[in-house]
């Protein structure tokens, strides 16, 4: 699946864009295994920002209940990245939101607002009735 998203994720950032993955940042929104926990183990988010950054994208992650990512066996690389806050000027900065975990104490309006390109692998803003040409299903 993490594939997946990740060619999804290319292709949405070309066609909406007219950027290669290799010139971007991206968002991972969620780091933790399911939504509203800090487990992180098994999360094919550490896996999504490992193959955006394989292809030369720049990855940053915003979980608002995993603070930074601890030592983990086989992404050691990650550990001590903090979670980036959810503010309009970060969420501005970077050319892609990749949601990843649907938590809910996240303002999906305001990220729908202010993100360029929305990868939305949770239909969480299909099911807020949040509908725009900026947001792709994954």
């Amino acid at each position: 699946m993490p594939r997946y998203v990740v060619d999804r994720l290319a292709e949405a950032l070309d066609m909406k864009l007219g950027r290669a993955l290799s010139r971007c940042r991206v968002l991972v929104l969620g780091l933790a295994y399911k939504k509203n926990v800090p487990d992180i183990r098994e999360s094919p988010s550490l896996k999504l920002i490992e193959l955006i950054e394989a292809r030369g994208g720049e990855a940053a992650f915003h979980d608002p209940h995993v603070q930074s990512i601890p030592a983990t066996r086989e992404y050691l690389c990650f550990k001590g990245r903090a979670s980036t806050p959810l503010t309009e000027e970060m969420v501005r900065g970077f050319d892609a939101v990749l949601l990843a975990t649907d938590h809910d104490d996240v303002d999906y309006a305001s990220i729908a607002a202010w993100s360029p390109l929305i990868v939305d692998t949770r239909n969480v803003f299909g099911r807020m009735g949040i509908a725009a040409d900026h947001i792709v299903k994954a």
